[in-house]
């Protein structure tokens, strides 16, 4: 039987990108890798994961949680930098959003 650390492995994201989806979507860890990479083979969706680690970014900075702010931020550059043929938008994450209340 594969574990969540099996599939984690095997995938193309971060135990920190998988995070975003758990956080934003409201599922399981497992769900969130299976999201993951049905979402990156699609046209627009290293956009739609790029927009989910934003949103909860942009929840961390509304709570006041600067550190969870910069933390998203990172995953958010980590993300566009490791994915560089799935690029969207600009392609980098916002650099002074964690700084701003």
């Amino acid at each position: 039987m594969l574990t969540y650390e099996d599939c984690l492995g095997m995938c193309d994201f971060t135990e920190d990108e998988i995070s975003s989806i758990v956080q934003h979507e409201h599922i399981p860890h497992m769900s969130a890798i299976l999201m993951a990479e049905e979402l990156i083979h699609r046209e627009d969706g290293a956009s739609v994961i790029q927009k989910m680690i934003l949103d909860d970014m942009l929840k961390a900075r509304e709570a006041h949680d600067s550190k969870q702010a910069e933390r998203w931020c990172n995953v958010l550059e980590r993300f566009v930098a490791t994915h560089p043929e799935h690029k969207c938008g600009s392609g980098e994450a916002p650099k002074n959003w964690t700084t701003q209340a």
